[in-house]
């Protein structure tokens, strides 16, 4: 009896082991990403800021406002833009709630290096 009682708490313990495998950084982000040969504000950035910044930086927030290109533009003309979406530690971290996936900041960082032009 006491055998399989044993038996049993072993299947226990060992059916509630955490399978979870450890995250493996991404070797090779250019496969791993969409790539562009260029970065369009519209159609690849704007959904992005859409999407993450918005909804805190609207008027009377306090916060800088990213609701447009102009307001883009001049965060970006600051040098702040890249600062807070890469947890650079002299900038506070962008967004708050969580932050960008590689890919997005892979995508802003491009567009950034382009110009950050309006296109």
């Amino acid at each position: 009896m006491k055998s399989i009682i044993l038996f049993f708490c072993l299947l226990l313990l060992f059916s509630c082991e955490n399978k979870k495998a450890d995250p493996q950084p991404i070797e090779n982000l250019q496969s791993f990403c969409v790539s562009f040969d260029s970065v369009s504000y519209s159609q690849n950035v704007e959904p992005i800021i859409n999407s993450n910044c918005n909804s805190c930086h609207q008027p009377g927030t306090g916060s800088p406002f990213t609701n447009t290109y102009s307001n883009l533009k001049l965060i970006v003309d600051r040098g702040q833009l890249l600062g807070v979406i890469t947890s650079d530690p002299s900038y506070p971290m962008m967004p708050i709630s969580k932050s960008l996936d590689v890919c997005e900041i892979k995508i802003i960082k491009q567009w950034v290096l382009e110009g950050a032009k309006n296109n």
